[in-house]
């Protein structure tokens, strides 16, 4: 278990963290493990005398100890022309499939060791059973809580081959495989403590490092025309992008004087995600007097945005948390709320795009307030499956809503941000423009936001907590992305 959850934590920054990873990492390691299991019983009839036992473990040890080292290998693969869900299998199969087998094959090698006799076989299966289950019970609780969170994926894989190689140590049956199991130890320890830095020096990271939730990395560099650039990554994603000029860079948080429009006197703003905290910012600083507060899930992440991106210089409250389940608890009428959580990779995080979600929100906003959702989505052609469902599940709830996307109508993926008004009052899409030229960037947003009515016929479904197939419809989109956005990830 704990190879299992440290797997998505590796494969990870190459290719982001989807349902798609989760299937990958589980299949591969239950088909791993199923072939380990037959292999493993086989070997031990056919070839009685020999010491299988050792075998497995030092051979366990040495497979898991080497996924950290090959992990880079995968970027061979995430800059295929292949499909993402194919290239994330294919990553997976190269880290984890081998180690899997000889971590199956250690059970019923041991199954054949030490059972007494046929009589008592039950229990001998029964009770090396509860021992795999208790130590993969013990494996999940102290990697999610402690490990990753703690010394990071790599040294708790380390970690995890030291004990497979100790365990092995017990089994030797000649000095050989004792002087091998003993070399392999202090290796792995040596290891452990001066770990191996098999990635380039990046003169333009200015931080990476792994939180319970993401890889987090800051770097500097250029973003079109903007060479001040600063970005955060978590994961394979690029959450926030900023100029340290403070130069125009036309992505989605400079949608924040839209607001005015409809609502010129926002006093209470709820965002759901962080990031940088860069639509936050600059929310404070536009709307003045206005209580801004934002739901991020990971505390790690709001460190990072106070120490690299200016977030101590704006009076925002924080809430750590996830954005639903804080939005319920809270007693306040909110003015604006926000909904800016991605999951990596570019997906959003299913719950939060349901029309029992866009419920709760309206519920928690006062008269005439406003309910924005930011994605990633084309909104032409058959890459704008997942646009046509969020924008059929927000009318259900917003039939008083309007459309603002970074590229206008476009077979290219692009921000969406849909914008729902807790009113009856519709205004008119000409007078909205007229009025945007007059604020500032008001030409940008006065060319990219769209009548909500210009979208009547969708041939999107209705997300609902009970279903809600949030990655299969955006998988178009996905594909499109990915290739061009890996050559800028990898800039960086």
């Amino acid at each position: 278990m704990t190879v299992e959850l440290t797997a998505s934590r590796v494969v990870a920054p190459y290719v982001g963290s989807s349902v798609y990873t989760w299937t990958s990492v589980i299949g591969v390691i239950l088909l791993g493990l199923s072939l380990g299991y037959y292999l493993g019983g086989f070997f031990a009839d056919k070839y009685i005398q020999k010491n299988w036992i050792w075998i497995s473990y030092f051979f366990s040890a040495v497979s898991v100890a080497i996924v950290p080292s090959i992990a880079p290998l995968s970027k061979f693969l995430a800059n295929s022309n292949l499909p993402l869900p194919l290239i994330i299998l294919l990553i997976t199969l190269l880290l984890f499939f081998l180690p899997s087998i000889f971590l199956g094959s250690i059970s019923p090698i041991i199954l054949k060791q030490y059972a007494v006799s046929f009589e008592k076989i039950a229990i001998s299966a029964g009770t090396l059973s509860a021992l795999w289950s208790v130590g993969s019970i013990i494996g999940t609780f102290t990697t999610g809580f402690l490990f990753i969170g703690y010394i990071g994926s790599a040294a708790t894989l380390l970690s995890i081959s030291f004990l497979l190689g100790l365990n092995g140590l017990f089994f030797c049956r000649s000095k050989f495989q004792t002087a091998l199991s003993v070399i392999f130890i202090v290796v792995s320890i040596y290891f452990l403590f001066f770990p191996l830095n098999l990635s380039r020096a990046e003169a333009n990271t200015l931080y990476s490092k792994e939180s319970n939730y993401y890889q987090i990395k800051v770097a500097d560099g250029s973003f079109g025309e903007i060479n001040d650039a600063r970005v955060l990554f978590l994961d394979f994603d690029s959450h926030s992008i900023e100029s340290a000029s403070k130069k125009f860079i036309g992505t989605y948080p400079d949608i924040y004087p839209i607001f005015s429009v409809f609502n010129k006197n926002l006093k209470n703003i709820f965002v759901i995600g962080g990031g940088a905290y860069s639509l936050p910012k600059y929310l404070s600083g536009y709307y003045k007097n206005s209580d801004v507060t934002v739901a991020e899930i990971d505390p790690k992440v709001k460190e990072i945005a106070e120490k690299y991106f200016n977030l101590g210089d704006y009076e925002i409250n924080s809430e750590i948390g996830d954005g639903r389940i804080l939005l319920r608890k809270n007693d306040g009428q909110y003015d604006l709320i926000f909904e800016d959580a991605f999951n990596s990779f570019i997906s959003l995080p299913w719950h939060l795009t349901t029309k029992e979600f866009a419920q709760e929100a309206k519920s928690k906003l006062s008269e005439g307030g406003i309910y924005a959702v930011n994605f990633i989505s084309s909104t032409k052609g058959e890459g704008s499956l997942f646009f046509q469902s969020m924008l059929k599940t927000f009318k259900e709830t917003f039939p008083n809503m309007y459309v603002f996307t970074t590229s206008g109508l476009s077979y290219y993926f692009q921000n969406v941000v849909l914008i729902g008004i807790n009113s009856d009052e519709h205004r008119n899409i000409s007078e909205i423009k007229q009025y945007l030229t007059s604020i500032k960037n008001g030409q940008w947003l006065a060319s990219h936001i769209f009548d909500g009515v210009d979208f009547t016929d969708t041939e999107g479904k209705i997300l609902t907590d009970n279903f809600a197939p949030v990655e299969r419809l955006m998988i178009p989109t996905m594909n499109e992305y990915y290739k061009p956005y890996s050559e800028f990830y990898y800039l960086f």
